[in-house]
């Protein structure tokens, strides 16, 4: 089974690390707009939140959390990656499962955004996320999580990706049918 684990799994050892996310603090809230607004501006993002709409959804909100990846050497405001999910308890049978739905993301230019969905996989998985609903927002296209290994695993932990509309016409239909849920192990 550890032979399967897609090369996102692989990242800690001799590649890059991800990077260290921590709670998104009123300080961070100019720095994560900002790229919110190029994920928006690029169209990977719907329309990027105004301070009041940022602060009430991911500052304020209890079944939110909201992480940045701060800057190592760079300026302050200036985070290296956003990036927000929403805790749910979800019934399925005969048990309660933990599931992480993915709200935002944003990579900034030249940082790796499979690395930072690394690193929010981990921090799903602390908080006790059975599930975490990939959902392909900003740099996170189908074919991005197809190429990480989401299209397979050994189905102990899901990983379900849709097509959010638009483009990727070359992705394989496999992503795409709703009986084909792509399962990868949280760490």
């Amino acid at each position: 089974v550890r032979a399967e684990l897609p090369a996102l799994r692989q990242a800690g050892s001799g590649g890059p690390a991800p990077p260290r996310l921590r709670p998104v603090r009123p300080s961070d809230a100019a720095g994560c707009r900002a790229l919110l607004a190029a994920a928006a501006a690029q169209g990977e993002l719907g329309v990027a939140p105004g301070a009041d709409a940022f602060a009430h959804r991911y500052l304020c909100a209890p079944a939110t959390v909201s992480l940045v990846a701060p800057a190592d050497a760079a300026p302050a405001g200036r985070p290296r990656g956003f990036v927000s999910f929403a805790l749910q308890r979800v019934r399925t049978g005969r048990r309660h499962v933990v599931q992480a739905v993915l709200v935002a993301f944003a990579a900034a230019p030249g940082e790796s955004a499979s690395l930072l969905l690394l690193a929010a996989l981990h921090a799903a998985r602390r908080r006790g996320a059975h599930v975490f609903n990939a959902l392909p927002l900003g740099q996170l296209t189908p074919r991005v999580l197809l190429a990480n290994g989401f299209g397979r695993g050994d189905g102990s932990t899901h990983v379900y990706v849709e097509r959010a509309g638009g483009g990727e016409a070359a992705t394989p239909a496999a992503v795409h049918d709703a009986r084909a849920v792509s399962w990868l192990p949280l760490p």
